[in-house]
Parts: C-alpha cells; structure tokens; sequence
C-alpha cells in the first residue's frame, strides 16, 4: 500500500469539482418557524420599544435574508400557535399558517415586515387574535403534515419554536403527555425540534420542566444549553446556531486494501 492510500495523486482537483459542480446545488434544508402567539409574548421590557413576539419576527426576517444569499435553495415556512383565528381546519384550532414552506424572497419578507418592524398590536388581535386553548400535540402533527407535502427532497427538516412558556399543558396532564408523545413522533421521522427560549431579563426558562422530556435531553445535555436569549442580540445568535448546518457536502470512500474500506462524510463545519 503506498502513501496516497487509494486515492490518485490528482484527489485534490476531483474534490473540489465534486463539491463545486454536484454536492452543494443539491443540498436543501426546510425550516418551520413555529411562534407562540398567546398573550404572554405580547409584552415587552421598560427599556426595550419590541415585544417578545416582534423580536422573534424579527429574528425569523434576519433568517430568511441570510437564506436569499446563502441558501436560496432551502424551504421556510411560518406558523403561528396561540391564535384565536385559525387558518387550518376545524379539527386544529388555534393554528396559523402565515408561510408554506416555499424558497425565500423579497415578497415573503416584506409580508414579515408587518410583524416585525411596522407591528400593530391592535390589528393583530382583530386579525389573528390570542388564545391560551391550543393543543400543542395538534401544532406538532400539523408541522409535520406540512413537511410531509413538500415534494422535493430535503437534506434536514427543522422545527424552530419561539416561546417563553416553560411549561405548556401545566394545568392539563393528558395535553402534556400527549405533546410530549407527538415530539418523539417526529424524532422518529426525521424532523428535528429545536427550541428558542425568549424571555424578560431576569426570566428563567426551565427546560426540566416539560422540554427536557419532549426533547429527550439528559440532564448533562440541560446543563449545556445556552441561557434563554434577553436580548435580541442574544436570540439572533442563539437563531443562527441552530440553523448551523453540518450536512455533509460529499461523501467519500478510503480504500486502504482489498479487505478494509471505509466511507467517510466531508462536511461544513463554520
């Protein structure tokens, strides 16, 4: 076996054509942001002119931005929880689709601008109202319903969900299993359940208290997790780390003889 353990001296130039002409056009991403709309994200701090939901709005018009000169190819959608008008059918009350899950573009970020920069609270709550009734069993099975109708491949499937209730379904244990029960459900099918924790300075947001279970985080995995975002500073940062990807952008094969090979995934790692 020589030094270039099965690869041509030439290895250098094939990768680079490789990941410039095949693997990186043909990677695609889809992300649901999921908001949390009852009143409780209405409210803002003395110092701050936004309210928590218009921060995640915001944070959500910055991510589909970055998408247009990065990752134009990548599939985003909104859906509002927490409403009082639903858009969805009868059996999912509550539910808002704001966005299908679609490519970005300039028109789907100006319908975001409403939200998160020209926000009137008034017209809001007669357009969408607020609710505390939703069943978050229901929110999940319909973002994976969503997923489910999207025809082109994906690489990765993200639900993002902006809340600042630690605890949804306190006061109601079979909601709280039961969304608990459906969070694992899309682990089984692929789809990754992010949260993003927003809350007023001071807050505390208890991930041991629901999430930790419907995440199936171990408690040294708690003790990992960011502190939830203050400012909108700190909740664009926490946004863009979990959009981080590490999708691989080619795979290769290492042949170091007749009898022993190994696959291996290149991917972006900053």
């Amino acid at each position: 076996m020589d030094g270039t353990f099965g690869f041509e001296n030439d290895f250098d130039q094939e990768y680079d054509d490789q990941i410039g002409s095949n693997s990186i056009s043909s990677l695609r991403d889809g992300t649901l942001f999921l908001v949390d709309c009852s009143s409780s994200m209405f409210v803002r701090a003395e110092v701050e002119d936004k309210t928590l939901f218009e921060k995640c709005m915001k944070a959500i018009q910055n991510m589909y931005q970055q998408k247009i000169y990065g990752s134009d190819k990548d599939f985003l959608g909104i859906v509002f929880f927490g409403t009082e008008q639903n858009n969805t059918s009868e059996d999912f009350p509550h539910i808002y689709t704001l966005q299908e899950l679609d490519q970005p573009s300039a028109e789907r970020i100006k319908e975001i601008e409403q939200f998160s920069t020209n926000f009137d609270f008034k017209n809001f709550r007669q357009e969408y109202g607020n609710s505390n009734e939703y069943a978050l069993n229901k929110v999940f099975w319909w973002c994976s319903n969503m997923f489910s109708l999207i025809t082109q491949k994906l690489d990765t499937r993200r639900i993002m969900l902006f809340t600042r209730k630690d605890h949804p379904h306190e006061n109601d244990k079979t909601l709280e299993k039961l969304a608990k029960n459906k969070s694992k459900d899309l682990y089984d099918v692929g789809i990754i359940l992010e949260v993003v924790p927003v809350v007023l300075e001071g807050e505390k947001f208890d991930f041991s208290k629901f999430y930790a279970d419907a995440l199936m985080l171990s408690e040294e995995e708690i003790k990992l997790l960011p502190d939830p975002a203050e400012n909108f500073e700190e909740l664009e940062k926490t946004v863009r780390s979990k959009d981080h990807k590490r999708r691989p952008y080619t795979h290769l094969n290492l042949e170091f003889d007749n009898n022993l090979s190994i696959s291996c995934s290149v991917k972006r790692m900053f």
